[in-house]
Protein backbone atom coordinates (compact mmCIF):
# COMPACT_ATOMS: atom_id res chain seq x y z
CA UNK A 1 0.00 0.00 0.00
CA UNK A 2 1.79 3.37 -1.16
CA UNK A 3 2.07 5.97 2.13
CA UNK A 4 -0.65 8.91 1.23
CA UNK A 5 1.20 12.54 0.33
CA UNK A 6 0.58 14.99 3.02
CA UNK A 7 -0.49 18.60 1.75
CA UNK A 8 1.77 21.13 3.03
CA UNK A 9 0.11 24.20 3.91
CA UNK A 10 0.70 27.35 2.36
CA UNK A 11 3.18 29.71 4.15
CA UNK A 12 1.31 32.81 5.28
CA UNK A 13 1.71 35.98 3.65
CA UNK A 14 2.97 39.09 5.76
CA UNK A 15 -0.70 40.20 5.75
CA UNK A 16 -2.00 37.28 7.33
CA UNK A 17 0.87 36.71 10.14
CA UNK A 18 0.28 41.20 10.58
CA UNK A 19 -3.79 40.29 10.76
CA UNK A 20 -3.42 36.79 13.31
CA UNK A 21 -1.12 39.22 15.37
CA UNK A 22 -3.37 42.07 15.54
CA UNK A 23 -6.42 39.35 16.62
CA UNK A 24 -4.08 38.00 19.18
CA UNK A 25 -2.95 40.82 20.83
CA UNK A 26 -6.70 42.68 20.77
CA UNK A 27 -7.98 39.11 22.32
CA UNK A 28 -5.23 39.33 24.97
CA UNK A 29 -6.33 42.82 25.98
CA UNK A 30 -9.50 41.76 26.71
CA UNK A 31 -9.10 38.47 28.19
CA UNK A 32 -6.27 40.36 30.82
CA UNK A 33 -9.15 42.77 32.16
CA UNK A 34 -11.35 40.11 32.79
CA UNK A 35 -13.58 39.84 29.72
CA UNK A 36 -14.51 36.15 28.48
CA UNK A 37 -14.82 35.58 24.77
CA UNK A 38 -18.16 33.89 23.76
CA UNK A 39 -17.20 31.41 21.49
CA UNK A 40 -19.43 29.39 18.89
CA UNK A 41 -20.98 32.74 17.80
CA UNK A 42 -18.32 34.33 15.87
CA UNK A 43 -18.29 34.96 12.29
CA UNK A 44 -21.79 33.53 12.04
CA UNK A 45 -23.59 35.98 9.57
CA UNK A 46 -26.64 38.16 10.88
CA UNK A 47 -29.29 40.36 9.46
CA UNK A 48 -30.52 44.15 10.32
CA UNK A 49 -32.48 46.30 9.26
CA UNK A 50 -32.14 44.66 5.83
CA UNK A 51 -28.24 44.66 6.13
CA UNK A 52 -25.83 41.39 6.27
CA UNK A 53 -22.76 41.09 8.21
CA UNK A 54 -20.87 39.48 10.98
CA UNK A 55 -18.97 40.21 14.01
CA UNK A 56 -15.07 38.42 14.21
CA UNK A 57 -15.50 38.45 18.19
CA UNK A 58 -17.91 38.35 20.76
CA UNK A 59 -16.33 39.15 24.61
CA UNK A 60 -18.63 39.80 27.74
CA UNK A 61 -17.92 40.96 31.49
CA UNK A 62 -20.45 41.30 34.14
CA UNK A 63 -23.51 43.05 32.13
CA UNK A 64 -21.02 44.63 29.08
CA UNK A 65 -21.02 42.78 25.78
CA UNK A 66 -18.42 44.13 22.87
CA UNK A 67 -18.73 43.07 19.31
CA UNK A 68 -15.65 43.64 17.43
CA UNK A 69 -14.89 43.56 13.92
CA UNK A 70 -11.31 43.42 12.97
CA UNK A 71 -10.10 45.92 10.26
CA UNK A 72 -6.28 46.65 9.32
Amino acid sequence: MAAKKRKRKAKPTPEEIEKREYRKEIRGIFSKVGFTKVTGVSDKPLKFKGREGDFDDIFIFKNIIVFIEYTL
